[in-house]
């Protein structure tokens, strides 16, 4: 295994060369960033918060789509529920719900809220943002195929109907694709969240690709934010997002890198939170074509990576060997064993026909992932020299996420590392199992369909309790495993460097809230 990292080692080298004349190289230190950053700094003020973000919206902010994210964590969007630390539902927008009968829900509704323009929160507005969703060419991964329906009872009351049993809807509806906007955002083609939410932020001004800021909404119901203004910079880069926070140029940064946590925790001026995610990187496998759609050959990949090298020596030891999807938090599931086994997985491909010498053309296969996590391109790197340790011939690229998203759904990639929040969605198995393995999946990137699975995830529409639902969600997560439908890498944390002078600050591990009526700058 030593052999492995040092030949990974010096792959990543290579990589790093040749990534500066290519579409994917990541923004330098020394660009825009850090030139602006002396002037930042000087007209910062200290009622304003900024906050280094790893991902930038691509979709113009569109609530259907996973943009709707950036507008949660702003603190401009809310929907008729929300969920806590643990992921059990609450009240948001909505005081109560009840379940009238299988498929039916009915919603009270606050009513002393405003939308940003003025516009009062009522039930015609949550019937107009489901209509909206509803007939969305492409609905949210949480409602698709939920044939959702919301009908207005009176003002303050919304009966929502879906077409078949689902005990889970009010936590459904925690997903910040459901956030009701006003129903004046709903008079353009795609809805315009801007100046149209109920958050105790409102936005002021958003620049793509660049960043998104937002000003207290004094209006708001709830608890009144203490911060007048904050601004989220989108820098994909990570030791750019490490050298803004450094120099005070922002004030929170997420996605820190193992390679810059050392001097950030040396510096007393900024605290390094690290927090355990509900979140598993893994290689998603093509299982319907090339090599990959044989189960012999995903046996052979999964047992050529060692997955606890690579959590113990190349993440030194910040991230946990994953046998599953899903984290050890979840009770339910009975950890398997973390499988390694070179010598076993040429002995796999040799039987089934194929040449582990390196020679053969049908172990050919590309490996793709994306620059905006820093750990993705070392992983890649270091399985990329696994597999071709037991005979694989890997062709490794690094894109744009928007760009490798389509390709994988599309069936074009073999082989894709990927960080996947298994409760991003919402706080509910279902979520994550439905949209990424189902026949119908939205988010299907192992193109994997099984009957046998799909039945176990239609059995879940009858179970309510969580003792009920549970044992299906172990049968589901055990199917994958025995198929080898893909290959989960290691369970996330993630590492956030938060200044000094911010008071209030509660990651959320769910990473669907970060500017909140709480946080305050000293």
């Amino acid at each position: 295994m030593i052999k492995t990292l040092q030949l990974a080692l010096a792959l990543l080298l290579v990589l790093s060369a040749c990534s500066s004349g290519s579409e994917t190289a990541s923004t330098n230190v020394d660009g825009p960033s850090a030139s602006t950053s002396a002037e930042d700094s000087d007209n910062q003020s200290s009622d304003t918060l900024t906050v280094a973000m790893a991902f930038a919206p691509d979709s113009g902010l569109a609530i259907d789509t996973d943009d709707a994210l950036t507008l949660a964590d702003s603190g401009t969007v809310e929907g008729l529920v929300a969920s806590d630390a643990s992921g059990e539902a609450k009240p948001a927008l909505a005081e109560s719900w009840t379940q009238i009968d299988p498929t039916t829900w009915g919603f009270t509704l606050r009513s002393d809220v405003t939308f940003h323009d003025g516009v009062e929160f009522n039930a015609d507005a949550v019937v107009t943002a489901f209509e909206y969703l509803a007939n969305s060419a492409t609905p949210p991964r949480t409602i698709k195929g939920v044939g959702l329906a919301a009908e207005a009872v009176d003002e303050q009351t919304v009966r929502v109907t879906t077409e078949n049993p689902d005990p889970i809807l009010p936590i459904r509806l925690s997903s910040a694709n459901t956030a009701i906007l006003s129903p004046t955002a709903y008079e353009s083609e795609t809805p315009d969240p801007i100046g149209h939410g109920t958050g105790p932020f409102e936005i002021t001004d958003f620049t793509p690709d660049q960043s998104l800021t937002v000003q207290r909404y004094d209006g708001y119901w709830g608890e009144p934010a203490k911060l007048a203004e904050a601004t989220l910079r989108f820098l994909p880069d990570p030791s750019s997002r490490a050298a803004a926070v450094r120099s005070g140029e922002v004030d929170i940064a997420e996605g820190i890198a193992l390679a810059d946590a050392e001097a950030i925790e040396e510096d007393d001026s900024i605290e390094l939170q690290t927090i355990a995610l509900p979140r598993t990187t893994s290689i998603y496998t093509n299982t319907t074509s090339g090599p990959m759609s044989d189960p012999a050959v995903r046996e052979a990949a999964e047992l050529a990576i060692d997955n606890e090298a690579i959590a113990e020596q190349l993440l030194e030891g910040k991230f946990v060997a994953a046998s599953n999807y899903f984290g050890p938090e979840n009770e339910w599931l009975t950890a398997g064993d973390v499988k390694n086994d070179a010598d076993k997985a040429k002995e796999i491909l040799e039987e089934a026909g194929f040449s582990t010498d390196g020679s053969d053309a049908n172990l050919t296969v590309n490996l793709s992932t994306y620059p905006d996590r820093p750990e993705l391109e070392d992983i890649a790197v270091v399985a990329q020299a696994q597999l071709e340790e037991v005979g694989f011939t890997v062709e490794l690229a690094v894109a744009e996420y928007s760009t490798l998203e389509p390709q994988g759904l599309g069936g074009e990639l073999d082989l894709f590392v990927l960080s996947r929040s298994y409760y991003l969605d919402m706080a509910d198995p279902a979520a994550f199992l439905t949209s990424d393995f189902t026949c119908e999946g939205g988010y299907n990137l192992n193109t994997f369909c099984s009957e046998e699975f799909d039945n176990i995830m239609a059995e879940l529409t009858e179970k309510i309790e969580p003792a009920d639902r549970e044992p299906l969600f172990a049968s589901a997560a055990e199917l994958l495993a025995e198929e080898t439908v893909g290959i989960p890498i290691v369970h996330n944390q993630a590492q956030v460097a938060v200044s000094e002078r911010v008071e209030g600050f509660v990651a959320d591990p769910f990473e669907r809230t970060l500017i909140t009526s709480s946080l305050s700058l000293s």
